[in-house]
């Protein structure tokens, strides 16, 4: 495996489950036991990665026979080798990376693991649109739901898609506002930006309120108090599946061990010459989410 340092950052169990796994310190498949060099490659520093990836592709020319059969890489990493070596040949091992990018799905043999968002917000988008329809059968009939939204690399806007279909199927049309979050103002103030947009979906009077953004600190602090609203959640980003002391009605989970779990098993299955899918969904955790109390 060799991912860079922001992405060990962000997925630090992803790369701890491989080393069990595999047994080893990463999770270079295929090649010779003797071939360290892929196996324990630690995170690469942003700053250097271009000279990084020269030493290891070179170190790969020099290697022959020894180069790795398959790799786990991160998707900057994934770039770089794809751009380093066009055309891939012998020299460009079967890739298999968390969250590639659109553009290079396919492309040298690369291959894509990642979380089903689409199956995910499709179920939640169903509970919401039930919620709502069942509110309006109590009398309710201006109930309608809202969502504060921010796109990803991990998320895309299929999510919310899928997540739109699933609602209106249940509560109707034209009772679902949505707001896509802008990532400059993110990038400035998370906790104002969030705020700001769950503050305004309630000013609206929303029953459904769900929130995916990627701080769990401003996802808590902008639902601080929401008591007029069922609060569903897309916990998937966050640095763990706590619930940070709220009730939420509904939360999307993840589980880096079963991305990882993933990776291993289709890095081994192109190591062994076998078929491996473009894209290989992993199952988020979905449903109701109540807070402990002992």
């Amino acid at each position: 495996m060799i991912v860079d340092e922001a992405f060990a950052a962000l997925f630090p169990k992803f790369s701890s489950s491989l080393a069990y796994l595999t047994g080893m310190a990463g999770a270079r498949i295929g090649g010779s036991k003797g071939d360290k060099q892929a196996a324990e490659t630690p995170p690469l520093s942003i700053s250097d990665l271009n000279g990084a990836m020269t030493r290891i592709t070179v170190g790969w020319e020099k290697a022959g026979s020894l180069i790795p059969k398959a790799l786990i890489a991160s998707p900057l990493v994934a770039r770089y080798l794809v751009g380093k070596i066009p055309g891939g040949g012998e020299l460009l091992p079967g890739l298999v990376v968390p969250f590639a990018e659109k553009d290079l799905i396919g492309k040298e043999g690369l291959h894509s693991v990642e979380y089903d968002y689409e199956a995910a917000y499709a179920a939640m988008g169903r509970k919401a649109g039930e919620y709502v329809r069942n509110l309006m059968k109590k009398g309710q009939y201006d109930a309608s739901g809202g969502m504060v939204f921010q796109p990803d690399f991990m998320r895309h806007e299929d999510a919310l898609s899928s997540f739109t279909k699933a609602y209106e199927a249940e509560a109707g049309a034209d009772r679902l506002s949505v707001r896509i979050l802008d990532p400059g103002s993110l990038a400035i103030d998370p906790f104002g930006a969030t705020k700001d947009a769950v503050a305004g979906m309630m000013e609206s009077g929303k029953a459904v309120l769900v929130v995916a953004v990627d701080d769990a600190s401003a996802a808590k602090d902008a639902v601080a108090g929401i008591t007029a609203a069922i609060v569903m959640v897309d916990m998937s980003t966050w640095d763990d599946s706590r619930s940070y002391g709220i009730s939420y009605r509904y939360s999307i989970r993840a589980e880096e061990k079963s991305l990882a779990n993933a990776a291993k098993d289709a890095a081994t299955r192109l190591a062994g010459g076998q078929a491996v899918p473009e894209i290989t969904k992993v199952p988020l955790r979905f449903g109701p989410t109540f807070l402990k109390i002992f």
